[in-house]
């Protein structure tokens, strides 16, 4: 039986043409074929608050030394400034669907 199994990683292609995978592929020892792809960038808008607070929490380093303590405290300190706004927008949503004289229904 000629079992074939395919495994997709990321790695960093060096100048000197030497690959440096980000992990242990879990293969047999042996001779594979090696298909490379550039990674696409991906760049959010910078006038775009949603994208600059997803980008304000993946830049957030997650410190080994206090259990992530430090990084969840980010989090809830973006997750409790994005509430003001959340409730803005909800707010601004009721006046569009009832007008800015009525009281919005909740």
């Amino acid at each position: 039986m000629n079992f074939q199994q395919e495994i997709s990683m990321g790695g960093t292609l060096r100048s000197d043409g030497t690959l440096q995978l980000d992990e242990k592929p879990d293969l047999q020892p042996g001779r594979i074929t090696v298909v490379l792809r550039p990674k696409a960038e991906t760049r959010a808008p910078n006038d775009d608050s949603f994208w600059q607070r997803m980008q304000a929490m993946w830049d957030i380093p997650i410190l080994a030394s206090d259990n992530g303590e430090s990084s969840l405290a980010e989090v809830r300190k973006l997750r409790s400034e994005w509430g003001g706004c959340q409730e803005g927008l909800e707010r601004l949503s009721d006046e569009c669907r009832t007008g800015p004289s009525e009281e919005p229904k909740r």
